[in-house]
C-alpha cells in the first residue's frame, strides 16, 4: 500500500507519487509469471485503473494535452490485459457450463 498523503508536501506532488508508485506496482505485479498469473493480471489492472484515477486528479496541473497523452498511454497498457481476463473468463465459464450439464468435452486437435 502506497504512504498517505503528506501534509507537508503539495498536493500535486503527493499525487504524482501516488501514480508512480501504482505503476511501479503494476509492473511488478506482471514480472517473473510467463504468463502472468490470473492474479498478477488483476492486480496490474487495478493498479493501472488506480493510475489513471491519479491522472485525473492531476488533470488540471498537467494540462489538457499532456493529460490525454497520458491517460491514452496508461489506457492502451492496460487493453491487453482486458484480452487476458476475458480469455480466462470464457474459459471458467466454459468449464463451469461443462461441469454442470454433465456432457463429455472433447478436445478438438
Amino acid at each position: 500500500m502506497a504512504k498517505p498523503l503528506r501534509h507537508t508536501k503539495s498536493g500535486t506532488k503527493e499525487v504524482q507519487r501516488l501514480l508512480c508508485h501504482h505503476i511501479d506496482r503494476a509492473l511488478k505485479a506482471l514480472q517473473g509469471n510467463q504468463p502472468p498469473s490470473d492474479a498478477a493480471v488483476h492486480g496490474a489492472r487495478k493498479q493501472l485503473k488506480k493510475g489513471r484515477a491519479d491522472l485525473r486528479l492531476l488533470r488540471k496541473a498537467l494540462g489538457f494535452q499532456t493529460y490525454a497523452y497520458e491517460n491514452t498511454a496508461l489506457r492502451d497498457v492496460a487493453r491487453p490485459l482486458t484480452a487476458v481476463r476475458d480469455a480466462k473468463a470464457l474459459m471458467d465459464t466454459l468449464d463451469t457450463l461443462v461441469e454442470h450439464s454433465g456432457v463429455q468435452a472433447h478436445v478438438l486437435d
